[in-house]
């Protein structure tokens, strides 16, 4: 040891100033390259390609991508297929199948093919047609990525967690940048954007950031994050969408108690606790905030609507929809009215509409035996849950599903809440041993 020691005094003294200078700008040069390399790979992975596939609704309307010849979502369905697809002919990639996933598995593939044999009996000619594909195999690919492409691999569950907040910070430019404020409802609505779209990315982006920030060591990383999450907050009460900003405190505060105990070491314990104790002090001061001036606050003054006694338009319109699906599913309670046809049936024509709660779309348009798939599906993600969930990734994928699964329950229909099976995915395989950690791991670069 002692040897090494003079040897790199021997080293230190032999070198003069230029050649201190020269070698430290080598190594500057050789930092700077490493970097370019990783975010060149970062640009052209698999997980870009997907996140580009999930956002690929809201993406459409960019003027980047509305100039493309082939629709968004088909385009990049069909190059992570293709570069996966290849990866697997050439070994790159292996397909682990546990007895959970592979049940799992099997289910969604039945849920799917119920959804193709409901076109046998459903009364929709129009909204059937378009809705068939996109549950039939856009689902089961996004909760195959979750189960064995994402899912089993820490690298690829980071990489996928930095895109998905990149992009929230697109969204948010793009809102405040180019915006008309509506005079009736007093919401952001942007040129690409509604406010909704806006804030459900942002609400995903704040489990991602909220996991980060909790399983942080630095300190001052720890008050970037808290920053972070403090100015995703305020975006939420400004945009003007009360559901984004449900499911964005839900599950944070749900998870308290994942948080805390999860903490083994009692100094870890302390350390959440202040961490909880200063989001907590900050929410408060953004709440002072709000009553500096209300009018900017959107979201706050529609959530006072609530709390006066009158509904509002967009509550009152769900309860309607939800009681046309009950209606529905009384009256074909089995099967159901099949893919597309809840508006058909519900006396609203073959348009695109659905009741705006997962349930309920089931119900209504696959009856009792959907329903019961569905169901079974959730059951598997809580028996998995039985077991450990592999850390760091825990809190991540608790947080991620609570989200997609309070949002399926208010908005969007079932191919607007295949993130919610993606979540799932990544918690199935949360649960496996043999997690993949590979530096540099595996990444589509064709």
């Amino acid at each position: 040891m002692k040897k090494k020691v003079y040897d790199l005094l021997f080293l230190y003294d032999a070198l003069d100033a230029d050649h201190m200078n020269e070698l430290a700008r080598t190594i500057k040069t050789s930092v700077i390259l490493k970097s370019a390399r990783r975010f060149v790979r970062l640009l052209f992975s698999y997980e870009t390609i997907f996140v580009l596939f999930l956002n690929a609704g809201r993406l459409k309307s960019f003027p980047l991508f509305s100039r493309l010849p082939v629709d968004l979502t088909i385009l990049t369905f069909i190059i992570c297929f293709l570069g996966y697809t290849w990866n697997l002919l050439i070994g790159k990639e292996k397909i682990r199948v546990t007895p959970g996933s592979g049940l799992l598995t099997m289910l969604t593939f039945l849920f799917a093919i119920l959804a193709f044999i409901s076109l046998l009996w459903t009364s929709s000619n129009f909204y059937s047609s378009q809705k068939i594909l996109q549950v039939a195999i856009l689902i089961p690919f996004c909760l195959f990525n979750g189960l064995y492409i994402i899912g089993p691999n820490q690298d690829r569950i980071n990489r996928f967690s930095f895109l998905i907040t990149l992009i929230c910070f697109l969204y948010i430019f793009d809102a405040f940048t180019v915006f008309r404020l509506q005079s009736r409802t007093r919401s952001i609505v942007t040129e690409n954007l509604q406010y909704l779209q806006i804030g459900s990315s942002v609400s995903i982006a704040m489990m991602v950031v909220f996991n980060q920030y909790i399983n942080s060591h630095s300190r001052l990383g720890s008050v970037f994050l808290a920053s972070v999450l403090g100015f995703f907050g305020i975006v939420l009460l400004v945009l003007g969408g009360r559901g984004p900003l449900i499911t964005a405190i839900l599950p944070i505060v749900l998870s308290i108690d994942i948080v805390l105990r999860k903490s083994a070491l009692r100094k870890e314990r302390r350390k959440r606790n202040q961490k909880l104790g200063i989001l907590f002090l900050l929410v408060i001061v953004i709440l002072a905030g709000t009553l500096v001036n209300t009018d900017s606050f959107a979201t706050l003054n529609r959530m006072a609507i609530i709390l006066s006694g009158d509904m509002g338009n967009s509550a009152n319109v769900r309860i309607e929809l939800f009681l046309a699906a009950f209606r529905i599913w009384m009256s074909k309670p089995l099967l159901g009215a099949g893919i597309g046809g809840f508006p058909v049936d519900g006396g609203y024509g073959d348009i695109r509409l659905y009741p705006h709660n997962l349930f309920l779309e089931v119900m209504a348009e696959f009856g009792t035996l959907g329903l019961l798939l569905l169901i079974a599906i959730l059951c598997i993600l809580v028996w998995k849950r039985g077991h450990e969930i592999r850390k760091p990734a825990t809190l991540l994928f608790i947080l991620l599903f609570m989200n997609t699964f309070i949002r399926a329950q208010l908005s969007g229909d079932l191919s607007d809440n295949r993130m919610l099976f993606f979540t799932i995915g990544l918690c199935v395989a949360g649960s496996r041993k043999d997690i993949l950690h590979i530096g540099d791991s595996k990444m589509m670069r064709r």
